[in-house]
Formats: structure tokens, sequence, C-alpha cells
């Protein structure tokens, strides 16, 4: 029963990635997300191999890892770029900024070496090394979202929004179900497999059915580029408004500093002691 169940939700899997694949052709967003279509070419290859060829699984999965690692990562640089191309002149603020979320999101990954392993079979090395990276690509995926997310008065496409969410699914359920297989035996083998699976049945599920054409529409016209006069004119009163308050800031210095005048008053000759009581 359990396997029946299992490779229905395969079989699922399977033909939600390509109604994905079918919907970013047929889009032609395809276009802008060429890394991301590699990943989902990449993981339908490793499904039809676990179905079809269960003899050779092994074999293609271990000779896989480093190509689809490397792909995920490049599908993050890819969705961090799609993000920041709502920017004008990024790009060297960019790459400096993907540099820190790579290295917060290496640590993160790094932090997650204090879990201990209790499964020791077969995949145990590959299924650790899944769980680093998901863990990574996750982290990178939601800072890239949080740090543009801050510019509420640039407008960002609502599909590199609903790109992320897809993506944050993919890399969150599969470190769930790393996490899982690792803390466990051959037991979870069960609930590992139907977590990695139902994540990508909702994640490309969820990018086949909010991607569109209309997406790739701004939600508000960005703000316009200012013209010199413009702004050396702003600039001028910037400098005018400065230096008024730096008057004012010298004369109230000024006038804390002054000495009290003396009236006459003062210089009078101290009033006498009250008699005291004979």
């Amino acid at each position: 029963m359990q396997s029946a169940l299992l490779i229905w939700v395969i079989y699922v899997n399977v033909g939600i990635r390509l109604i994905a694949l079918a919907r970013g052709v047929g889009s032609g967003l395809i276009r802008s997300h060429l890394v991301f279509t590699a990943l989902l070419l990449l993981s339908l290859s490793r499904i039809a191999m676990s179905v079809m060829g269960r003899s050779h699984y092994l074999a293609y999965y271990n000779a896989t890892i480093w190509p689809v690692a490397l792909v995920e990562a490049g599908t993050v640089i890819e969705a961090f770029w799609i993000l920041a191309s709502h920017f004008r002149k990024i790009r060297g603020f960019g790459w400096t900024l993907v540099g820190a979320i790579a290295v917060i999101a290496a640590l993160a990954a790094g932090a997650v070496g204090v879990i201990r392993a209790n499964w020791t079979g077969y995949f145990s090395v590959e299924i650790l090394f899944s769980m680093y990276t998901h863990v990574g690509f996750l982290i990178a995926a939601l800072l890239s979202f949080a740090f543009f997310r801050q510019f509420r008065g640039v407008p960002i496409r609502r599909n590199a929004i609903r790109h992320i969410f897809a993506l944050s699914i993919y890399f969150g359920l599969f470190f769930v179900s790393a996490l899982i297989m690792n803390r466990s035996r051959t037991r979870a083998a069960l609930p590992a497999n139907l977590a990695v699976n139902i994540g990508g049945i909702l994640s490309f599920g969820w990018w086949a059915i909010a991607m569109n054409r209309a997406g790739e529409e701004l939600p508000f016209e960005p703000p316009g580029e200012i013209s010199r006069a413009e702004y050396e004119a702003l600039e001028a009163a910037h400098r005018g408004e400065v230096a008024k308050l730096k008057q004012a800031g010298d004369q109230a210095m000024r006038k804390a500093l002054r000495e009290p005048e003396i009236s006459p008053a003062d210089h009078a000759a101290p009033p006498d002691p009250p008699e005291q009581a004979a």
C-alpha cells in the first residue's frame, strides 16, 4: 500500500513538472528562466530514472549530485538577478550583495552540522550533502526576497515574487526530506520520499499555475529619472537648508555661551541678617 501510494505521488510529480515545462515554453517565460528550466529538466531525468531504471538509479543519482547542486545554486542567483533587474545601476552593488547572502547562507548551512545523522545506509553522504545545500539555497532565496522588498517605492513584477515563492517551497521541502532521512533510519524512507515529491508537486505546480505573461507587467510605473537641471536645483535647495540649519545652530551656541549681564541691583549691599531673639 505504501509503495503504491509513493509510486502514484511520483507519477503526479512527473506530470506536474511536464505541465510546468509546457507552461514555461507556451508563455515564453522560459527565456527569462533558463537555469530554472535546466533544473526542471535535470530533476525530471532523476525521477524518470528512479521509476524506469531502478538498477542504474544509484549510479545516476551519485553522478548528478554536483551538477544538480550547481544548477540549484544557479537558479537562486538567477532569481536574485530577476529581482535586482528592477533597480537601476545595481550591478556592482548586486555582486557584493550576492557575496554577502552567499556567506550568510553558507553559515546557516554549516549550523545544520550540529544535527547528528543517525542513518548510515546507502545515500547517507548524498542526503547529508542535500541537507546542507538545500537549507543554504532556501536561506539565500529568502534573503534576496527580504532585501529587495524593503524598497516599496520600486515596482517589482509579480512573477519575480511568485518565482521566489516556488523556489522556497522546493528547497524547503527538499531540506525537510533530507532532515527526516538523516534523523531516522530506513523506516523514514517513505515520509522522506513523500516530502521530496510533494515539494516538487507544490513548487512546480504553483509555478505552472501562478506564472503568466500578465505577471511580467509592473504593478505601477517606476519613478522617472530627474534631469540634471532638476538635480542641481534640488542640490542647491538642499545646500540652502543646510546653511540655514548651520546658521541657526551657531546663533543658539553663541546665546548659550554669552556671559549673563549684571544689573545695578546685583551690586547693592546684601540685606542684613534677620535679628536673633534675645
